[in-house]
């Protein structure tokens, strides 16, 4: 269920899902594996007249895993909670939106490289992140519209077996992401979209070395192209 409420400057939304998983795998011991969890989110919006509107956010998850571990038994459930701070902007009949926030992400059951057997993993117990977030988005000229976006995160195991991982950060991921996308829209052809893009991933662990530094595989950045075609009935787009 989703629900969004109104009272005057005041906007909240809430709501509430409730999952269940069956999975059935080749193990002799753990052939079938079942979970259920209910999960939610509620959010408060404060709408000022300047166009201020600053946020706050509480959010839970609930992400079955697959898979088995080096001794047969099955991964748990990832589940998660997310605190969640920010302002947004949009300045009165203008399509320009500003966004900033704050996040503060915990995980649990979360699955890393098993540094005992590498073709296997194992579930660390807790990692926990936070970070800033930036976006964008606004017209460049009026055919012209462009969305952009930053991302810094420090994502760092809070809880393990191992007294090594704790505090470090957690292996596949990045503490820096980047996007623009810009895209274009003729005024001589209705209906027809060109866009294009550029996405950043910095750097990111894989391992952990004998010296116990982390090895980690270089920044990425990814490009996209796309074209679309939109009719009030129908739209197809590559």
């Amino acid at each position: 269920t989703l629900n969004q409420l109104k009272w005057q400057r005041w906007v909240a939304n809430l709501s509430l899902r409730h999952d269940r998983t069956q999975t059935t795998q080749p193990s002799s011991t753990q052939p079938h594996m079942k979970d259920s969890a209910t999960t939610g989110s509620a959010g408060l919006l404060y709408q000022f007249d300047n166009g201020i509107a600053p946020y706050a956010s509480y959010a839970t998850s609930f992400d079955p895993v697959t898979g088995l571990m080096f001794d047969g038994s099955t991964f748990k459930p990832r589940r998660g909670k997310q605190y969640e701070v920010g302002v947004k902007y949009q300045p009165a009949d203008s399509t320009t939106l500003l966004t900033a926030s704050l996040f503060d992400l915990t995980q649990t059951h979360v699955s890393t490289q098993d540094p005992d057997h590498p073709r296997f993993s194992v579930q660390t117990g807790e990692v926990r992140s936070t970070g800033l977030e930036l976006e964008g988005r606004f017209a460049v000229t009026r055919q012209v519209g462009a969305l952009a976006s930053y991302t810094y995160t420090d994502p760092r195991t809070t809880q393990s077996t191992r007294a090594a991982e704790i505090g470090r950060q957690t292996l596949q991921t990045s503490r820096h992401m980047a996007s623009l996308w810009l895209d274009y829209r003729p005024r001589q052809a209705p209906g027809l979209m060109l866009a294009g893009g550029l996405r950043y991933r910095g750097a990111s662990p894989y391992s952990v070395a004998s010296s116990g530094q982390l090895n980690s595989n270089p920044g990425v950045t990814l490009a996209d192209l796309a074209l679309a075609y939109q009719t009030p009935r129908y739209r197809v787009a590559l």
